[in-house]
């Protein structure tokens, strides 16, 4: 029996460790695909749990199905449950000769499946849930071994050893369990903190880096253009010296919130660092660009800031825009455009939006419509620099 116990556990440990890559990249928000996935992933460990079967007598096996079916719902919940119960009652159909008594165990099978599942959507610990899965899926299936053994003399050794093992299997699993799930939860969050700022939730200026290269490389097999916009909020320390860091940091919360909302869903915003931002345009000309960084400096100038301290303030940007328009054009380049745009803002005076011609651009100026341009230039908080 121990030998058998011990393929048992060696076979569901093994896959219990490749499923669980399954949830690796997420393990917040598991989609409906991946439930299904895992259900099938863990009905085919329940299948071949039923043919390396624990020998308890010399007439009577068991097996562990009932645990990998609660290692499917406790990670992908009802659907994945009811998969993974549904295929190994299809298995247990197919490896055996149909009749009533299979029929039976097969439909209390899915039914043990369902229970589980409605267990695992209860608002109550994982470690609750687990007790409570483990009892009862063992409860109904001794009922099942009661009515298929109780004639042998020996039923009581039998039923004491299926909840022995039962017992053992479900905290040496519950224990690996853990182990996968707190390995997925560092393994996310360090991919995480080395992308997103940590304060925004936007990208972060390593992101920023990767991100603007990769683009730029298709957008010049593409021939398309890239639009950059530089940010800086005007007098930060000011704010963080009068209000506090608390405050300071509350802005760039909400900043980085107006930013995304201010973007079209394929476009990139950044944190790049202090109270520095970035904003990628796909496929984005320089007059247009211009406008969306006019469109972000006139709602940030009229947003009312509430403080913690219930203080309400307003701020202002200064914005540098450049476009990748030049065929030579690196990713340092557009940044030192985008860059001495931002200068030239503040410069100048702050709470505007400035601009860097790409040479190919100022060498050729009639190959490109410049009409927003030469609007632009009759309002003071638009200043062109080269």
């Amino acid at each position: 029996m121990l030998k058998d116990l011990f393929v048992h556990l060696c076979i569901m440990i093994a896959f219990l460790f490749v499923g669980g890559s399954i949830f690796k990249n997420n393990p917040y928000e598991i989609s409906l695909i991946n439930k299904m996935i895992f259900g099938v992933f863990t009905g085919i460990l329940g299948s071949l749990l039923m043919i390396f079967s624990i020998q308890v007598e010399s007439e009577t096996i068991i097996d562990l199905r009932h645990i990998v079916m609660i290692v499917s719902a406790i990670f992908g919940g009802f659907v994945s449950s009811i998969i993974t119960s549904t295929l190994i009652a299809i298995s247990r159909l197919l490896f055996l000769d149909i009749s009533t008594e299979v029929i039976i165990v097969s439909i209390a099978i899915i039914f043990v499946g369902a229970i589980i599942g409605f267990i695992s959507s209860l608002k109550i610990s994982k470690s609750k849930q687990w007790i409570f899965m483990v009892v009862i899926s063992t409860f109904i299936f001794s009922i099942i071994l009661y009515f298929r053994i109780r004639h042998l003399d020996y039923f009581n050794i039998i039923l004491f050893n299926y909840w022995g093992l039962s017992i053992f299997g479900g905290i040496i699993t519950y224990i690996l369990v853990n182990y996968i799930s707190r390995s997925n939860y560092l393994n996310y969050e360090y991919k995480k903190q080395a992308t997103v700022d940590f304060l925004t939730g936007l990208k972060n200026a390593r992101q920023f880096d990767l991100i603007l290269s990769n683009l730029m490389a298709d957008a010049k097999i593409q021939r398309k253009n890239i639009g950059l916009l530089y940010i800086d909020i005007d007098y930060f320390k000011q704010i963080n010296d009068s209000y506090g860091h608390q405050a300071g940091d509350s802005i760039l919360h909400e900043v980085g919130s107006i930013l995304i909302a201010s973007i079209r869903e394929h476009d990139n915003v950044f944190r790049n660092g202090g109270e520095e931002f970035s904003v990628i345009l796909l496929d984005m000309n320089l007059e247009k660009s211009i406008e969306i960084a006019e469109n972000i400096r006139t709602k940030i100038e009229k947003h009312p800031f509430l403080l913690p301290n219930n203080l309400t303030i307003h701020i202002t940007f200064s914005i540098g825009v450049t476009t990748s328009q030049a065929v030579g054009d690196t990713p340092q380049d557009i940044v030192k455009r985008a860059d001495d745009a931002l200068y030239s803002a503040k410069s100048k005076g702050r709470n505007q939006v400035c601009w860097s011609l790409a040479k190919e651009e100022r060498d050729h100026p009639n190959r490109y419509n410049l009409s927003a341009k030469d609007r632009y230039k009759k309002h003071k908080k638009f200043i062109t620099t080269r």
